[in-house]
């Protein structure tokens, strides 16, 4: 990941959309990785119906923040 945030920086001209590049691919990142954390907090915590429900809120609002239409 590292390799490829700096090729973006260095490889173009137009550094400023590099920029803004590194800014959403981290941000993606971290709501994915936030996604992945809460998950797995759920399945230890709570039992079966209120893991799905929660769940299902969890990625309800992260993946429209990921995949604007």
């Amino acid at each position: 990941m590292r390799k490829v945030m700096r090729k973006l920086i260095t490889s173009s001209e137009d550094s400023h959309a590099n920029l803004h590049t590194l800014f959403l691919m981290r941000s993606h990142l971290n709501l994915i990785s936030f996604a992945m954390k809460s998950t797995l907090y759920l399945i230890k915590r709570c039992n079966k119906e209120d893991f799905l429900f929660n769940l299902y809120l969890n990625f309800y609002y992260t993946i429209p923040v990921i995949n604007p239409q």
